[in-house]
């Protein structure tokens, strides 16, 4: 039998595996066998995003749900006995949800602050001048 903590861990990196197996097989493949949006995705990082997110992201959200987790299992060992036989599955279970809570949910928050943080910098800088007006300074220079 293995410790209820560790089914925890294993539950939850279990759930990234599922979910994030799209991208592992996009990983996998080799540069000519990718699609040019998924080799897109390789080249702004999908591996350091898939490594981040299995190595670090994932244990701690489990390991934070783990924080939470004597609150929840007393208040399911008294609403439904059968819970007290159970508790491997019990941690198992919450190892999958931490995946989606809180990791996910702060992955959101994050994600949404730095799109709204570059889209002020945005605003900020000068729009880029095309090929053609950069032609059109420099003739204009060397004229005047």
């Amino acid at each position: 039998m293995i410790p209820p903590e560790l089914a925890a861990f294993l539950g939850a990196e279990l759930i990234f595996i599922l979910i994030r197996t799209q991208d592992i097989k996009t990983l996998v493949k080799k540069k000519h066998e990718r699609e040019p949006s998924e080799q897109y995705s390789v080249e702004r990082g999908l591996l350091k995003s898939v490594l981040l997110e299995g190595m670090f992201f994932t244990p701690a959200s489990a390991a934070l749900m783990l924080l939470f987790a004597p609150l929840i299992i007393t208040g399911l060992k008294s609403w439904v006995p059968i819970f007290a036989q159970t508790e491997v599955s019990i941690y198992t279970g919450l190892g999958c949800l931490s995946y989606g809570f809180p990791f996910a949910t702060v992955q959101q928050i994050i994600t949404r602050r730095a799109l709204k943080l570059l889209e002020k910098y945005s605003e900020l800088t000068p729009p880029q001048l095309t090929e053609r007006e950069r032609e059109t300074n420099v003739q204009n220079k060397n004229q005047g």
